[in-house]
């Protein structure tokens, strides 16, 4: 059985540690465990409860009228309120709770149906990734360990890499050309995949080299598969500054082919300057991918 404290629990449901002791007293809305060591602690049915609490006080529910309500009634307000048919939890709750419990099932459930309202990109932009930066902020606060983040992203990751290949076999291509890549020392593909599905359905057709690729010797599949444009994401600032230096050993192949090459950039630092007209730095990967077809569509083949 999951065990929480009240620290993990303010932290994943955002009610206060000296709310929730209000509320417990005032209200009875759970009664948390103790330990042998008289510690307390919540377990995986308190932490559910108190997201869909949290999710329905945020929607304007007050508390005083859902610590009258059970659990199933919490359940079916959160349904009704988030349209989520098929768990007990709204859509991002539902993503947290499964990652927290190692519930595959209830993370597949939550994203397949949100999926079958709002198709595959909005759910990867407006579901998944915002969850995803929320994964970022409860691992720098030590709420989450190493296998948390690992059983989420490899259910993510598998999910995009479906999507791609279903894309790959009904491709139709319109002879624009992109090349993938990340480069060494970068290791967070999960946007670039995206980028990758999204490219696919756009007509372009994609080389995808993956995680941490030598810049330096880029050289040769850039001659042979001969890209339009160049695509890039680095998320750390040692990295960042690293392709700076190599980025310059490419420079002749690209001024050769008259190729592009876009980073995303998504570093605290200051955003370093672009060293060739043919080179453009952003801030995000959805900026930089609200921009490709609009410039490739104007590349003469």
């Amino acid at each position: 059985m999951n065990k929480f404290s009240i620290k993990e629990v303010e932290a994943y449901t955002g009610i206060k540690a000296h709310t929730l002791r209000i509320w417990e007293q005032r209200y009875a809305i759970v009664e948390p465990k103790r330990t042998d060591t008289n510690i307390r602690y919540y377990d995986s049915e308190d932490l559910r409860k108190l997201l869909n609490i949290s999710f329905l006080n945020q929607n304007g529910y007050k508390i005083s009228k859902l610590a009258l309500c059970t659990d199933k009634e919490l359940q079916g307000l959160v349904r009704e309120k988030s349209h989520f048919k098929n768990g007990a939890c709204s859509y991002s709750d539902s993503l947290k709770l499964g990652m927290l419990s190692f519930d595959k099932d209830l993370i597949d459930s939550a994203i397949d149906d949100y999926q079958k309202m709002h198709g595959l990109e909005r759910t990867v932009e407006d579901l998944i990734f915002p969850f995803v930066a929320q994964i970022g902020t409860l691992w720098l606060t030590n709420l989450i360990d190493p296998c948390h983040e690992h059983f989420i992203s490899t259910i993510i990751r598998n999910r995009l890499a479906a999507a791609t290949r279903s894309a790959e076999q009904s491709f139709k291509g319109n002879g624009h050309r992109v090349l993938l890549f990340l480069p060494d020392g970068e290791w967070h593909e999960m946007g670039l995949q995206y980028l990758h599905y999204k490219l696919l359905n756009q007509g372009f057709k994609v080389c995808n080299l993956g995680q941490s690729v030598p810049v330096k010797h880029m050289g040769n599949v850039l001659h042979r598969f001969q890209p339009h444009l160049c695509i890039t994401s680095i998320t750390g600032a040692a990295v960042a500054s690293e392709f700076q230096n190599t980025l310059k050993e490419i420079l002749p192949d690209l001024k050769q082919l008259g190729a592009d090459l876009w980073a995303s950039i998504h570093v605290q630092e200051e955003m370093p300057q672009a060293p060739h007209s043919q080179v453009r730095y952003f801030e995000n990967l959805k900026e930089l991918s609200e921009n490709v077809q609009e410039n490739l569509l104007m590349v003469k083949q």
